[in-house]
């Protein structure tokens, strides 16, 4: 005679249990990876500002306005530096904002989990006329 399996009824799951067919699932949780499919991601890329740009920012009381940065691809949490200085940001969250110091060249670079990293060199300018 064969030891019971263990496996429970419906009757006898724990109390907030969910038992749900497979087409009744978030789609999120339908499908599992294997553990080397969880860890391949698309490449880490900055898609904003995009690499060797001229980005023309407004002034207000003599301070440029705030750069939007926006990377793709790689594992979170992501770290950001502009010219190699770390910068502040929610570590979860694909774009952030940097208010720069002034016109000029800038190095923006975007670190991810993994250690792999994208960067890109943009000039800096204020926006004529404004």
């Amino acid at each position: 005679m064969l030891p019971d399996s263990g496996v429970q009824t419906p009757s006898e799951l724990p109390e907030g249990v969910l038992l749900a067919s497979h087409s009744e699932l978030p789609e999120r949780l339908r499908y599992f990876r294997t553990h080397s499919e969880s860890l391949q991601t698309t490449p880490l890329k900055i898609d904003f500002p995009v690499a060797g740009s001229q980005v023309e920012l407004k002034s207000r009381a003599d301070r440029l306005e705030d750069l939007p940065l926006v990377a793709s691809g790689g594992r979170r949490p992501l770290r950001w530096l502009v010219n190699g200085k770390p910068l502040r940001s929610s570590p979860h969250r694909r774009s952030t904002a940097w208010q720069p110091d002034g016109a000029g060249s800038t190095r923006i670079t975007v670190m991810d989990k993994m250690g792999r990293v994208s960067s890109v060199d943009v000039w800096i300018k204020p926006a004529d006329g404004i």
